[in-house]
């Protein structure tokens, strides 16, 4: 199975035909793939091993010191061998290409899709595992986890619908709380890039596919609730309310691309050099349509909002998107500033792309490309944002872009150096025993490229000049 198609099924239970086809198709290929007896295929090695029984073991797998080894099926190849080893457990399980299942994790009932991994005493149950993710310490159940998570403590992910990937899961977070005293039967949809923070503690039901990027900061306990605004930080409230319920946590819209855009820019670049599968195809662009639209409509909530002028602060039912927590005026403009200029940024880095890939002069207009539906909906934010703009004449929108990757460029180097100066306040080696924003090589890295991106826009900009 790949990944994709398991994402699939998971996100269309309310499609009963194409759940039954599925069933029904899992069902003929059970009856197709079933064996009276075990397989162990050529190169393989199975050593110090207490059992393995009613299982397909592929080619040059290795099986070392393994508790047992129970009606699963190891996809192994010379290329992506399997690794069980050093106390494994796995039962009822699919362990494809260049997995690892090692030091006493267990695997059961699950899927762990190519290159992911389950480590260091972590429980992996009833779960599908995609692609360069893994669960490291932790437990995950009930779950489609998706690519490029990081689960590397002890941390509780149960009944999460998260295909997007992309987050972390911090040590001591209980993102778990399926359980109403009633039944087990509520879930939670992350969204892709949503970082758990320490000990944080997630009611269900909780959806936050909406909310990409976004952080829950460490401690904090939130309500059931549904958020739509992306790159936002939930955190603890900075001030007391006298008329607003203390169960209630701050949301501060967009925090994350003004605050510490350099995770943003450093996840992408992990996730390209990360990608270790080639059975499976993921979109590593963090800045791309499904993301713009979570953009633009965020902001637009954000610029109609409802209720009682003179109340301190804005909730749910004044702003829709921003959940249980409030959001004060402050926060709503930041909100809408941040929006509006990673919206414009999105957009017009789809105009620079577009000139570099077709050539100077060829490509120096906004004209359509129906072969290309990301320009397309790059260009039409283009028309919405940017109307004074004759459409024929793609500069001035260039001059802009420029402006906005050197602000970027300061903002990554900025957030990096909030660490360093709070370091140092408190270790007197700091400067010593860390490598300080200026010489960081990510961010020097990204201050090159635009150096060099600036450089080449203004190269066009003198020549259409002197073609006029």
């Amino acid at each position: 199975m790949l990944f994709e198609t398991a994402t699939v099924v998971a996100k269309n239970r309310d499609k009963l035909e194409l759940v039954q086809r599925y069933e029904e198709a899992v069902q003929t290929y059970k009856q197709c793939s079933e064996f009276p007896l075990s397989v162990i295929r050529q190169g393989t090695r199975i050593l110090n091993t207490h059992k393995v029984t009613d299982s397909y073991i592929g080619d040059y797998a290795l099986i070392d010191a393994v508790t047992s080894i129970h009606n699963s099926t190891l996809l192994s190849s010379l290329e992506d061998s399997v690794h069980v080893t050093s106390g494994a457990y796995v039962d009822s399980s699919i362990i494809q290409w260049g997995c690892s299942v090692e030091t006493m994790a267990v695997v059961s009932t699950s899927l762990l899709c190519e290159h992911s991994y389950a480590k260091s005493h972590a429980k992996v149950s009833h779960s599908v595992v995609a692609p360069n993710s893994g669960v490291s310490g932790g437990e995950c159940t009930s779950s489609l986890l998706g690519p490029f998570v990081g689960f590397h403590h002890q941390a509780l992910l149960i009944a999460a619908l998260w295909p997007e990937g992309k987050g972390n899961v911090g040590y001591g977070a209980n993102v778990g709380s399926n359980h109403t005293s009633k039944a087990p039967d509520q879930e939670i949809w992350p969204g892709e890039g949503v970082f758990y923070g320490l000990g944080c503690s997630i009611k269900y039901p909780t959806n936050m596919s909406e909310a990409p990027y976004s952080v829950i900061a460490s401690g904090v306990c939130t309500l059931p609730q549904r958020v739509a605004m992306p790159f936002s930080l939930i955190n603890s409230p900075s001030t007391f309310l006298s008329d607003v319920s203390p169960a209630l946590n701050e949301i501060i819209p967009g925090w994350v691309l003004k605050e510490n855009i350099y995770a943003v820019l450093r996840n992408e670049r992990k996730f390209q050099e990360r990608n270790k599968a080639r059975r499976n195809i993921f979109d590593t662009t963090i800045f791309r349509p499904i993301i713009a639209g979570m953009l633009e409509k965020a902001r637009a909530a954000l610029m109609q909002p409802r209720g009682n002028k003179n109340f301190p602060v804005f909730l749910e039912g004044d702003i829709a998107g921003i959940g249980k927590n409030y959001l004060t005026e402050i926060n709503r403009k930041q909100g809408i500033e941040v929006y509006t200029f990673y919206l414009r940024f999105y957009a017009l880095q789809g105009l620079y792309f577009r000139i570099k890939k077709l050539g100077f002069p060829k490509a120096t207009s906004l004209e359509e490309d129906l072969a290309d539906p990301v320009w397309m909906h790059q260009r039409s934010v283009i028309i919405k944002e940017f109307p004074e703009v004759e459409m024929a004449s793609p500069f001035q929108l260039l001059h802009h872009y420029k402006d906005m990757l050197k602000k970027i460029g300061e903002s990554a180097l900025i957030s990096k150096q909030r660490d360093d100066q709070r370091g140092m306040k408190i270790f007197p080696d700091y400067k010593v025993v860390h490598v300080l924003a200026e010489k960081d090589s990510f961010v020097n890295d990204t201050l090159e490229r635009i150096r060099l991106t600036v450089s080449e826009i203004r190269e066009w900009e003198s020549l259409s000049a002197k073609n006029e």
